[in-house]
This record gives structure tokens, sequence and C-alpha cells, in this order.
């Protein structure tokens, strides 16, 4: 079982590796060109690949914490309790993460393929919606703030998404304008899984890792509010509908 957890973490890795090379692209060349469009499905395909495996490595660590992570034969009973606790509470969070990532990628391809995306969209964010109000839990029982703020974020954002649902499909540049927010949503879940991991490597400080994971959120967020402002000016090309 270890092995098929290295096979899958190796996976991960890489698909993390090229969505992050390949995630810039599509942002800067002229949008619908044979550049922007391979580079857009190579950073979609790497996006899905990091959502499923990161949903396979969160049931490891609930599953088998210590045999995927194992610790020091010295180690005592209570650090072992610790890092098997503290696998089983990260777990759902980054299920939460793998689920937004994999709503984001498929929300992005229906936008731009006008899919009706409704039901798909609904059994997504029904999800999310659970999955979040989890981790909010487990942020309020175990005095986790960094949970608290991401359950909170996801369980508002889920919950206005369903509200949304039976809204008319956008067209025009509102529909770049959705496809652009969802691509840029599923590299931000993403890259904050990536420094979440980074992270909690290099430091122990609750304030620090704070900042660590909520600035991703934050970047992800302001990119997005830019290039959302740039394909609203008159001037600014894009893809017609």
């Amino acid at each position: 079982m270890p092995t098929l957890y290295g096979i899958n973490l190796s996976l991960h890795i890489v698909a993390g590796a090229v969505s992050l090379l390949t995630v810039a692209i599509p942002l800067l060349v002229k949008k619908g060109g044979r550049l922007h469009r391979r580079a857009g499905w190579t950073f979609t395909i790497a996006m899905a690949v990091v959502a499923v495996t990161g949903l396979i490595l969160a049931g490891f660590w609930f599953a088998m914490p210590l045999q995927v992570k194992p610790m020091p034969p010295e180690a005592t009973v209570e650090a072992l309790a610790r890092r098997a606790r503290g696998l089983r509470l990260t777990a759902p969070f980054f299920v939460l993460l793998s689920c937004m990532t994999g709503y984001a990628m498929w929300m992005g391809i229906a936008t731009a393929r006008r899919i009706d995306a409704r039901w798909p969209r609904g059994l997504f964010v029904t999800a999310i919606l659970a999955c979040a109000l989890g981790v909010f839990a487990i942020g309020v029982g175990y005095g986790q703030w960094v949970f608290v703020i991401f359950g909170a974020v996801g369980s508002v954002a889920s919950a206005r998404d369903l509200w949304r649902l039976t809204d008319p499909a956008p067209t025009g540049q509102e529909r770049v304008i959705t496809h652009l927010r969802a691509m840029l949503g599923g590299a931000t879940a993403a890259f904050t899984a990536f420094t979440v991991q980074t992270a909690g490597r290099l430091t122990d400080d609750p304030w620090l890792t704070v900042v660590v994971w909520t600035a991703p959120m934050i970047l992800g967020a302001t990119t997005t509010r830019l290039f959302v402002r740039r394909l609203r000016r008159p001037a600014t090309g894009g893809f017609t509908a």
C-alpha cells in the first residue's frame, strides 16, 4: 500500500508542477488561439490529475497515516498519536481543495464549450458545501483558525453557487469572465495545497502558518480581479461568443 501511495504522490507532484508552469500561458497569449487552447488543455488535464490524486492522498492520510508517513522508531506514543491525529484532521481539508479544483476545471470547460453544467455543478457544489462545513467544524472544535477560515469561505461560496444554480448561462464577455474565474479558482486551490505542504516543513509558528495558508487565496482573488477588470475594458480583446 505505501508503494501505491508513493506512485500517487509522484503523479500528484508532477501534475502540480505542470499546472504551475502552464497556468500563466493562457492568461497572457491571444485568447482562442492555438497556443491558448493547447496550454489551456495541458493546464486543465494536469489540474484534473492533481484533484484526483489529491483525493487519494487524503484517503491514505485518513485511513493509514502512520504507514504512509512513518515516524522514527524512537518516537513516543504521544508523538505517534499527534502525527496520526494531525493527518486525519488535515485529510478533509485536502478533500475540500481537491473538490474545489475539480469543480473549477469542470466549470471552466463547460463554460468555454457552452455545456449545460447545472446537474454536475449541483453535485460538485453540494460536495464542496459538505466538505467545507466539515472543515469549519473541525477548525472550531480543535481551535484551528486556518480550517475555520477556509471552511467559512468554502461554505459561503458554495452556498452562493447553489443559490445561483438556475441562473441563465453567461453569454458574450461574461462567458469569458466566468471561464477565467473558474480556471484561476482551480489554480488558487492547487497553489494553496502546495504552500500548505511547504509551510508545514518550514515553520511551526501558528500565525505564520495562517499567513502562508491564506496568501494564495488573497493572491488568486487579486489576480482574478485584475484580469476581469482588464477583460471588461472596451479596448481589450478576447474570443467572441
